[in-house]
Protein backbone atom coordinates (compact mmCIF):
# COMPACT_ATOMS: atom_id res chain seq x y z
CA UNK A 1 0.00 0.00 0.00
CA UNK A 2 1.15 3.70 -1.00
CA UNK A 3 0.63 6.75 0.28
CA UNK A 4 0.50 10.20 -0.39
CA UNK A 5 0.80 12.31 2.61
CA UNK A 6 1.08 16.35 2.66
CA UNK A 7 3.02 18.27 5.18
CA UNK A 8 -0.22 19.74 6.50
CA UNK A 9 -1.39 17.62 9.84
CA UNK A 10 -5.03 17.94 8.85
CA UNK A 11 -5.05 17.49 5.18
CA UNK A 12 -6.63 14.47 3.83
CA UNK A 13 -4.41 11.83 2.60
CA UNK A 14 -5.50 9.04 0.34
CA UNK A 15 -4.27 5.18 0.56
CA UNK A 16 -3.65 3.62 -2.88
CA UNK A 17 -4.61 -0.34 -2.36
CA UNK A 18 -2.80 -2.66 -4.53
CA UNK A 19 -6.06 -3.13 -6.17
CA UNK A 20 -6.21 0.34 -6.73
CA UNK A 21 -8.83 0.87 -4.66
CA UNK A 22 -8.67 4.75 -2.90
CA UNK A 23 -9.38 4.76 0.75
CA UNK A 24 -9.89 8.42 2.41
CA UNK A 25 -7.56 8.65 5.40
CA UNK A 26 -7.84 11.79 8.42
CA UNK A 27 -4.58 12.51 10.05
CA UNK A 28 -5.13 12.52 13.94
CA UNK A 29 -3.44 14.57 16.01
CA UNK A 30 -1.86 13.42 19.69
CA UNK A 31 -5.15 15.23 21.47
CA UNK A 32 -7.59 13.47 18.77
CA UNK A 33 -5.61 10.05 19.00
CA UNK A 34 -5.62 10.38 23.30
CA UNK A 35 -9.57 10.74 22.57
CA UNK A 36 -10.26 8.34 20.54
CA UNK A 37 -11.81 4.83 21.48
CA UNK A 38 -9.26 1.72 21.55
CA UNK A 39 -9.79 -0.90 18.66
CA UNK A 40 -11.37 -4.10 19.04
CA UNK A 41 -9.03 -6.64 19.28
CA UNK A 42 -9.41 -8.78 16.10
CA UNK A 43 -12.01 -12.54 16.01
CA UNK A 44 -9.87 -15.54 17.48
CA UNK A 45 -10.79 -18.67 16.20
CA UNK A 46 -9.78 -21.59 18.58
CA UNK A 47 -11.26 -24.71 19.93
CA UNK A 48 -9.94 -27.40 22.01
CA UNK A 49 -11.01 -31.26 21.52
CA UNK A 50 -12.41 -34.02 24.01
CA UNK A 51 -12.87 -37.34 23.67
CA UNK A 52 -14.39 -40.30 25.82
CA UNK A 53 -15.77 -43.61 25.58
CA UNK A 54 -19.04 -44.82 27.24
CA UNK A 55 -17.23 -47.63 28.42
CA UNK A 56 -13.54 -49.17 29.58
CA UNK A 57 -14.13 -52.26 28.58
CA UNK A 58 -16.32 -54.19 25.12
CA UNK A 59 -17.19 -57.39 24.37
CA UNK A 60 -15.45 -58.57 20.92
CA UNK A 61 -18.27 -56.90 18.40
CA UNK A 62 -19.53 -54.89 20.52
CA UNK A 63 -20.39 -51.22 19.37
CA UNK A 64 -17.80 -48.62 21.19
CA UNK A 65 -19.86 -44.82 21.60
CA UNK A 66 -17.37 -42.39 21.40
CA UNK A 67 -18.46 -38.84 22.56
CA UNK A 68 -16.70 -35.74 21.05
CA UNK A 69 -16.26 -32.69 22.58
CA UNK A 70 -15.91 -29.54 21.08
CA UNK A 71 -14.99 -26.15 23.37
CA UNK A 72 -14.87 -23.02 21.83
CA UNK A 73 -12.26 -21.32 23.55
CA UNK A 74 -11.82 -18.37 21.01
CA UNK A 75 -14.05 -15.33 20.77
CA UNK A 76 -15.47 -15.33 17.72
CA UNK A 77 -18.27 -17.75 16.81
CA UNK A 78 -16.82 -21.37 15.75
CA UNK A 79 -18.88 -23.28 12.67
CA UNK A 80 -18.40 -27.07 13.40
CA UNK A 81 -19.63 -28.91 10.31
CA UNK A 82 -22.71 -31.63 10.72
CA UNK A 83 -23.60 -33.88 7.69
CA UNK A 84 -26.02 -37.12 7.58
CA UNK A 85 -22.86 -38.85 7.43
CA UNK A 86 -22.95 -40.56 10.80
CA UNK A 87 -18.83 -42.09 10.73
CA UNK A 88 -18.17 -38.57 10.84
CA UNK A 89 -15.31 -38.83 8.43
CA UNK A 90 -17.15 -36.14 5.98
CA UNK A 91 -16.83 -33.75 9.16
CA UNK A 92 -13.04 -33.85 9.43
CA UNK A 93 -13.24 -36.95 12.66
CA UNK A 94 -10.58 -38.61 12.31
CA UNK A 95 -9.60 -41.55 14.64
CA UNK A 96 -6.15 -43.04 15.41
CA UNK A 97 -6.34 -46.63 17.19
CA UNK A 98 -3.20 -48.58 18.37
CA UNK A 99 -2.67 -51.54 20.09
CA UNK A 100 -0.63 -51.60 23.39
CA UNK A 101 2.65 -52.35 21.88
CA UNK A 102 2.08 -48.78 20.07
CA UNK A 103 1.37 -50.97 16.23
CA UNK A 104 -0.77 -48.53 14.61
CA UNK A 105 -4.78 -50.48 13.38
CA UNK A 106 -5.89 -49.83 9.74
CA UNK A 107 -8.38 -47.31 9.20
CA UNK A 108 -11.65 -48.84 7.59
CA UNK A 109 -13.46 -47.36 4.63
CA UNK A 110 -16.57 -49.54 4.24
CA UNK A 111 -19.29 -46.84 4.26
CA UNK A 112 -18.30 -46.03 0.69
CA UNK A 113 -21.47 -45.37 -1.03
CA UNK A 114 -22.75 -43.66 2.17
CA UNK A 115 -19.69 -41.12 2.03
CA UNK A 116 -21.44 -40.10 -1.32
CA UNK A 117 -25.18 -39.71 -0.35
CA UNK A 118 -24.09 -37.37 2.61
CA UNK A 119 -25.62 -34.18 3.37
CA UNK A 120 -23.49 -31.34 4.41
CA UNK A 121 -24.44 -29.10 7.23
CA UNK A 122 -23.42 -27.00 9.60
CA UNK A 123 -23.73 -25.97 14.00
CA UNK A 124 -22.78 -22.76 15.37
CA UNK A 125 -20.58 -23.02 19.16
CA UNK A 126 -20.73 -18.83 20.57
CA UNK A 127 -17.55 -18.45 22.57
CA UNK A 128 -17.04 -20.56 25.82
CA UNK A 129 -19.87 -22.96 24.34
CA UNK A 130 -19.55 -26.62 23.89
CA UNK A 131 -20.99 -28.68 20.91
CA UNK A 132 -21.18 -32.52 21.81
CA UNK A 133 -20.97 -35.17 19.00
CA UNK A 134 -21.38 -39.05 19.05
CA UNK A 135 -20.37 -41.52 16.61
CA UNK A 136 -19.21 -45.22 16.62
CA UNK A 137 -15.85 -45.78 16.41
CA UNK A 138 -16.30 -49.44 14.88
CA UNK A 139 -16.71 -47.94 11.43
CA UNK A 140 -13.50 -46.25 11.34
CA UNK A 141 -11.65 -50.14 12.47
CA UNK A 142 -12.36 -53.42 11.21
CA UNK A 143 -13.41 -55.47 13.89
CA UNK A 144 -10.99 -55.68 16.91
CA UNK A 145 -9.59 -58.80 18.31
CA UNK A 146 -9.29 -59.18 22.04
CA UNK A 147 -6.35 -56.85 23.50
CA UNK A 148 -5.80 -53.39 25.04
CA UNK A 149 -5.64 -50.03 22.95
CA UNK A 150 -5.48 -46.31 22.93
CA UNK A 151 -7.43 -44.06 20.70
CA UNK A 152 -7.15 -40.92 19.79
CA UNK A 153 -9.26 -37.83 17.58
CA UNK A 154 -7.70 -35.98 15.02
CA UNK A 155 -10.04 -33.05 13.88
CA UNK A 156 -9.23 -30.99 10.62
CA UNK A 157 -12.64 -29.80 8.81
CA UNK A 158 -12.42 -29.87 5.00
CA UNK A 159 -14.11 -26.54 4.86
CA UNK A 160 -16.43 -23.58 6.84
CA UNK A 161 -18.45 -21.12 5.93
CA UNK A 162 -16.64 -19.28 8.26
CA UNK A 163 -13.89 -16.85 7.15
CA UNK A 164 -10.75 -16.66 8.31
CA UNK A 165 -11.57 -20.52 10.48
CA UNK A 166 -8.68 -23.01 10.20
CA UNK A 167 -9.00 -25.83 13.17
CA UNK A 168 -6.86 -29.00 13.77
CA UNK A 169 -6.54 -29.88 16.73
CA UNK A 170 -6.18 -33.40 18.39
CA UNK A 171 -7.70 -34.77 21.80
CA UNK A 172 -5.77 -36.90 24.72
CA UNK A 173 -5.27 -40.23 24.67
CA UNK A 174 -8.04 -42.56 26.05
CA UNK A 175 -7.60 -46.21 26.81
CA UNK A 176 -9.73 -48.84 26.60
CA UNK A 177 -9.58 -53.03 26.45
CA UNK A 178 -11.45 -55.35 23.96
CA UNK A 179 -11.99 -58.44 26.16
CA UNK A 180 -12.06 -62.27 25.76
CA UNK A 181 -15.56 -63.09 24.71
CA UNK A 182 -16.47 -66.58 24.96
CA UNK A 183 -17.93 -67.35 20.80
CA UNK A 184 -21.08 -67.98 22.30
CA UNK A 185 -21.85 -64.58 22.99
CA UNK A 186 -20.77 -63.74 19.90
CA UNK A 187 -23.46 -66.37 18.11
CA UNK A 188 -25.76 -65.10 20.50
CA UNK A 189 -25.13 -61.20 19.70
CA UNK A 190 -25.53 -62.61 15.69
CA UNK A 191 -28.73 -63.99 16.75
CA UNK A 192 -30.49 -61.23 18.41
CA UNK A 193 -29.53 -58.77 16.00
CA UNK A 194 -30.89 -61.20 12.94
CA UNK A 195 -33.85 -61.57 15.01
CA UNK A 196 -34.36 -57.33 15.11
CA UNK A 197 -33.25 -57.66 11.16
CA UNK A 198 -36.61 -59.85 10.19
CA UNK A 199 -38.33 -58.05 12.15
CA UNK A 200 -37.66 -55.16 10.46
CA UNK A 201 -35.93 -53.19 13.24
CA UNK A 202 -33.58 -50.26 12.35
CA UNK A 203 -32.24 -52.24 9.43
CA UNK A 204 -29.59 -49.60 8.51
CA UNK A 205 -28.15 -49.93 11.91
CA UNK A 206 -28.58 -53.59 12.58
CA UNK A 207 -26.84 -54.57 9.75
CA UNK A 208 -23.73 -53.12 10.29
CA UNK A 209 -23.50 -53.90 14.10
CA UNK A 210 -23.63 -57.86 12.38
CA UNK A 211 -20.63 -56.45 10.49
CA UNK A 212 -19.05 -55.54 13.60
CA UNK A 213 -18.81 -58.63 15.46
CA UNK A 214 -16.52 -59.67 12.48
CA UNK A 215 -17.88 -63.21 12.50
CA UNK A 216 -18.93 -65.34 9.50
CA UNK A 217 -21.95 -66.45 11.22
CA UNK A 218 -23.35 -62.88 10.26
CA UNK A 219 -22.77 -63.25 6.40
CA UNK A 220 -25.69 -65.30 5.42
CA UNK A 221 -28.40 -62.50 7.55
CA UNK A 222 -26.79 -60.17 5.56
CA UNK A 223 -27.46 -61.49 2.73
CA UNK A 224 -30.96 -61.66 3.04
CA UNK A 225 -30.75 -58.45 3.42
CA UNK A 226 -29.11 -57.59 0.50
CA UNK A 227 -31.62 -59.11 -1.67
CA UNK A 228 -34.31 -56.76 -0.12
CA UNK A 229 -35.53 -54.06 -2.49
CA UNK A 230 -35.65 -51.24 -0.74
CA UNK A 231 -31.64 -49.31 -1.50
CA UNK A 232 -30.88 -47.88 1.86
CA UNK A 233 -30.90 -51.96 3.02
CA UNK A 234 -29.06 -52.90 0.22
CA UNK A 235 -26.38 -50.29 1.17
CA UNK A 236 -26.26 -51.12 4.38
CA UNK A 237 -26.01 -54.97 3.95
CA UNK A 238 -23.58 -54.22 1.31
CA UNK A 239 -21.10 -51.89 3.25
CA UNK A 240 -21.75 -54.35 6.72
CA UNK A 241 -20.25 -57.43 4.61
CA UNK A 242 -17.23 -55.59 4.00
CA UNK A 243 -15.99 -56.01 8.18
CA UNK A 244 -16.11 -59.75 7.59
CA UNK A 245 -13.73 -61.82 5.92
CA UNK A 246 -13.38 -60.91 2.37
CA UNK A 247 -12.65 -64.47 0.87
CA UNK A 248 -15.80 -65.83 2.87
CA UNK A 249 -18.21 -62.79 1.72
CA UNK A 250 -16.60 -63.68 -2.04
CA UNK A 251 -17.68 -66.84 -1.81
CA UNK A 252 -20.44 -66.96 -0.52
CA UNK A 253 -21.62 -64.56 -2.66
CA UNK A 254 -20.72 -65.69 -5.96
CA UNK A 255 -22.55 -69.08 -4.56
CA UNK A 256 -25.44 -66.71 -4.19
CA UNK A 257 -25.99 -65.59 -7.63
CA UNK A 258 -26.07 -69.31 -8.53
CA UNK A 259 -30.07 -69.23 -7.46
CA UNK A 260 -30.90 -65.40 -6.74
CA UNK A 261 -31.48 -62.76 -8.93
CA UNK A 262 -28.60 -60.01 -9.01
CA UNK A 263 -28.78 -55.96 -7.64
CA UNK A 264 -26.94 -53.38 -8.72
CA UNK A 265 -25.32 -53.36 -5.02
CA UNK A 266 -24.53 -56.91 -4.70
CA UNK A 267 -22.42 -56.72 -8.31
CA UNK A 268 -20.78 -53.36 -7.52
CA UNK A 269 -19.75 -55.32 -3.98
CA UNK A 270 -18.70 -58.50 -5.59
CA UNK A 271 -17.08 -56.82 -8.42
CA UNK A 272 -15.20 -53.73 -6.95
CA UNK A 273 -14.58 -53.67 -3.45
CA UNK A 274 -14.21 -57.57 -3.00
CA UNK A 275 -12.62 -58.09 -6.40
CA UNK A 276 -13.96 -60.96 -8.02
CA UNK A 277 -12.17 -62.47 -10.97
CA UNK A 278 -14.52 -61.72 -13.74
CA UNK A 279 -13.83 -65.22 -15.93
CA UNK A 280 -16.16 -66.57 -12.57
CA UNK A 281 -18.68 -63.95 -12.32
CA UNK A 282 -20.13 -63.38 -16.09
CA UNK A 283 -21.20 -67.16 -16.31
CA UNK A 284 -23.32 -66.78 -13.30
CA UNK A 285 -24.49 -63.53 -14.62
CA UNK A 286 -26.02 -64.38 -18.45
CA UNK A 287 -28.55 -66.24 -17.76
CA UNK A 288 -30.13 -63.21 -15.42
CA UNK A 289 -30.62 -60.71 -19.00
CA UNK A 290 -33.34 -62.91 -19.95
CA UNK A 291 -34.98 -62.70 -16.67
CA UNK A 292 -38.77 -61.59 -15.99
CA UNK A 293 -37.46 -59.21 -13.09
CA UNK A 294 -35.65 -55.44 -14.36
CA UNK A 295 -33.97 -55.09 -11.15
CA UNK A 296 -32.66 -58.64 -12.18
CA UNK A 297 -31.92 -57.67 -15.79
CA UNK A 298 -30.54 -54.30 -14.64
CA UNK A 299 -28.12 -55.67 -12.06
CA UNK A 300 -26.73 -58.47 -15.16
CA UNK A 301 -26.23 -55.78 -16.95
CA UNK A 302 -24.48 -53.57 -14.26
CA UNK A 303 -22.37 -56.60 -13.22
CA UNK A 304 -21.46 -57.37 -16.92
CA UNK A 305 -20.48 -53.75 -17.42
CA UNK A 306 -18.10 -53.87 -14.04
CA UNK A 307 -16.85 -57.06 -15.06
CA UNK A 308 -15.86 -56.10 -18.64
CA UNK A 309 -13.47 -53.58 -16.89
CA UNK A 310 -10.82 -52.14 -18.31
CA UNK A 311 -10.38 -54.85 -20.86
CA UNK A 312 -13.93 -55.60 -23.15
CA UNK A 313 -14.76 -59.14 -23.69
CA UNK A 314 -15.98 -59.06 -27.28
CA UNK A 315 -18.33 -61.83 -26.78
CA UNK A 316 -20.44 -59.43 -24.63
CA UNK A 317 -20.96 -56.47 -27.23
CA UNK A 318 -24.22 -58.82 -28.40
CA UNK A 319 -25.74 -59.07 -25.24
CA UNK A 320 -25.53 -55.35 -24.42
CA UNK A 321 -26.49 -54.55 -27.69
CA UNK A 322 -29.77 -56.10 -27.47
CA UNK A 323 -30.52 -54.95 -24.06
CA UNK A 324 -30.64 -51.72 -25.63
CA UNK A 325 -34.05 -52.99 -26.79
CA UNK A 326 -35.24 -53.79 -23.41
CA UNK A 327 -38.25 -52.83 -22.10
CA UNK A 328 -37.21 -50.86 -19.09
CA UNK A 329 -35.35 -47.42 -20.17
CA UNK A 330 -33.53 -48.29 -16.89
CA UNK A 331 -31.51 -51.80 -18.65
CA UNK A 332 -31.48 -49.63 -21.90
CA UNK A 333 -29.32 -46.59 -19.91
CA UNK A 334 -27.27 -48.94 -18.53
CA UNK A 335 -27.01 -50.54 -21.92
CA UNK A 336 -25.79 -47.75 -23.81
CA UNK A 337 -23.03 -46.79 -21.72
CA UNK A 338 -21.78 -50.30 -21.71
CA UNK A 339 -22.34 -50.72 -25.70
CA UNK A 340 -20.13 -47.22 -25.39
CA UNK A 341 -17.20 -48.65 -23.86
CA UNK A 342 -16.36 -50.70 -27.64
CA UNK A 343 -14.23 -48.86 -29.90
CA UNK A 344 -16.03 -50.26 -33.57
CA UNK A 345 -18.31 -50.16 -36.31
CA UNK A 346 -21.32 -52.27 -34.49
CA UNK A 347 -21.33 -50.53 -31.10
CA UNK A 348 -21.48 -47.13 -32.89
CA UNK A 349 -24.62 -48.56 -35.41
CA UNK A 350 -26.42 -50.16 -32.58
CA UNK A 351 -26.13 -46.70 -30.82
CA UNK A 352 -27.19 -44.27 -33.38
CA UNK A 353 -30.46 -46.18 -33.36
CA UNK A 354 -30.60 -45.46 -29.39
CA UNK A 355 -30.79 -42.01 -30.07
CA UNK A 356 -34.19 -42.17 -31.21
CA UNK A 357 -34.96 -44.21 -27.91
CA UNK A 358 -38.32 -42.67 -26.32
CA UNK A 359 -36.57 -41.86 -23.45
CA UNK A 360 -34.75 -38.47 -22.78
CA UNK A 361 -32.45 -40.33 -20.70
CA UNK A 362 -31.42 -43.07 -22.60
CA UNK A 363 -31.01 -40.58 -25.24
CA UNK A 364 -29.10 -38.53 -23.53
CA UNK A 365 -26.97 -41.46 -22.91
CA UNK A 366 -26.52 -42.94 -26.00
CA UNK A 367 -24.98 -39.47 -27.23
CA UNK A 368 -22.83 -39.84 -24.23
CA UNK A 369 -21.65 -42.89 -25.48
CA UNK A 370 -21.17 -42.06 -29.11
CA UNK A 371 -19.43 -38.70 -27.97
CA UNK A 372 -16.77 -41.07 -25.79
CA UNK A 373 -16.22 -44.14 -28.43
CA UNK A 374 -15.72 -41.00 -31.17
CA UNK A 375 -13.15 -39.39 -28.69
CA UNK A 376 -11.33 -42.44 -28.03
CA UNK A 377 -10.36 -43.03 -31.47
CA UNK A 378 -8.13 -41.97 -33.16
CA UNK A 379 -9.06 -38.37 -35.10
CA UNK A 380 -8.39 -39.25 -38.73
CA UNK A 381 -10.08 -42.50 -38.51
CA UNK A 382 -13.76 -43.02 -40.23
CA UNK A 383 -15.30 -43.84 -36.85
CA UNK A 384 -14.53 -40.55 -35.51
CA UNK A 385 -16.21 -39.32 -38.50
CA UNK A 386 -18.61 -41.31 -38.19
CA UNK A 387 -19.36 -40.66 -34.11
CA UNK A 388 -19.23 -36.86 -35.49
CA UNK A 389 -21.92 -36.95 -38.02
CA UNK A 390 -24.33 -39.05 -35.19
CA UNK A 391 -23.94 -36.05 -32.80
CA UNK A 392 -24.31 -33.71 -35.59
CA UNK A 393 -27.57 -35.12 -36.22
CA UNK A 394 -28.90 -35.19 -32.61
CA UNK A 395 -27.65 -31.57 -32.06
CA UNK A 396 -29.73 -30.65 -35.51
CA UNK A 397 -32.74 -32.74 -33.87
CA UNK A 398 -35.84 -31.12 -32.01
CA UNK A 399 -34.72 -33.25 -29.02
CA UNK A 400 -36.50 -31.48 -25.76
CA UNK A 401 -34.24 -33.50 -23.28
CA UNK A 402 -29.96 -32.88 -22.66
CA UNK A 403 -28.98 -35.15 -25.34
CA UNK A 404 -28.36 -31.49 -27.56
CA UNK A 405 -26.10 -30.18 -24.93
CA UNK A 406 -24.87 -33.70 -24.67
CA UNK A 407 -23.84 -33.23 -28.66
CA UNK A 408 -22.27 -30.26 -28.24
CA UNK A 409 -20.31 -31.16 -25.52
CA UNK A 410 -18.40 -33.89 -27.25
CA UNK A 411 -18.49 -32.23 -30.70
CA UNK A 412 -15.77 -29.99 -29.10
CA UNK A 413 -14.06 -32.55 -28.62
CA UNK A 414 -13.61 -34.07 -31.52
CA UNK A 415 -11.28 -31.72 -33.29
CA UNK A 416 -12.92 -31.84 -36.66
CA UNK A 417 -13.97 -28.95 -38.83
CA UNK A 418 -17.00 -30.27 -39.60
CA UNK A 419 -18.18 -30.11 -36.40
CA UNK A 420 -17.46 -26.67 -36.27
CA UNK A 421 -19.80 -25.80 -39.31
CA UNK A 422 -22.68 -27.92 -37.62
CA UNK A 423 -21.91 -26.02 -34.05
CA UNK A 424 -21.78 -22.70 -35.88
CA UNK A 425 -25.29 -23.34 -37.64
CA UNK A 426 -27.15 -24.97 -34.59
CA UNK A 427 -26.16 -21.80 -32.35
CA UNK A 428 -28.18 -19.46 -34.73
CA UNK A 429 -31.52 -21.42 -33.73
CA UNK A 430 -30.91 -22.46 -30.07
CA UNK A 431 -33.68 -21.78 -27.84
CA UNK A 432 -32.05 -22.91 -24.84
CA UNK A 433 -29.76 -20.91 -22.69
CA UNK A 434 -27.86 -23.96 -21.80
CA UNK A 435 -27.81 -25.60 -25.18
CA UNK A 436 -26.41 -22.05 -26.36
CA UNK A 437 -23.67 -22.23 -23.62
CA UNK A 438 -22.34 -25.72 -24.62
CA UNK A 439 -22.51 -25.31 -28.51
CA UNK A 440 -20.28 -21.63 -27.52
CA UNK A 441 -17.94 -23.49 -25.21
CA UNK A 442 -17.80 -26.14 -27.65
CA UNK A 443 -16.64 -23.77 -30.85
CA UNK A 444 -14.31 -21.61 -28.29
CA UNK A 445 -12.50 -25.45 -27.84
CA UNK A 446 -12.01 -25.71 -31.46
CA UNK A 447 -11.07 -22.46 -32.53
CA UNK A 448 -8.33 -22.31 -30.29
CA UNK A 449 -6.66 -25.46 -31.93
CA UNK A 450 -7.07 -23.73 -34.93
CA UNK A 451 -7.78 -26.83 -37.44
Amino acid sequence: MHCLNTSSRRIATFCFLSMGTTLPTVYIGPKEAAAQPALAPARQFSVRLGLSLDKRAYEVGEPISATIEITNIGSAVALVPESSDFTGRHDGYNFEVRRDNDELIAAAFNEYITQMQSIGGEKTIQPKSVYHRQLLLNYRVLPLRPGHYSVRCLYQPFFSSNPGQNFKTISSIVAFEVAETPPLMVQQRIQELTQKLKAGQEVALTARLLGFTGDDAAIAPLLEVLGQKEDHAQVAAAEALLYLNHDSVRTALLTLLEKHEPNARLVHLLLVPLQAPPEQVIPLLMPWLENGDTDARYGAVEGLSLANFPKQNPQLLAPFITRLSDSSPHVRLRAASAVGAYQNTAALDALKRSISDPDPNVREQATIAIGWLGASTTAATSLRQAAVDALLVVLQSNDTGRAREQAAYWLGKSENKRAITGLTKALTSAERPALTKEIQSALSILQDKKL
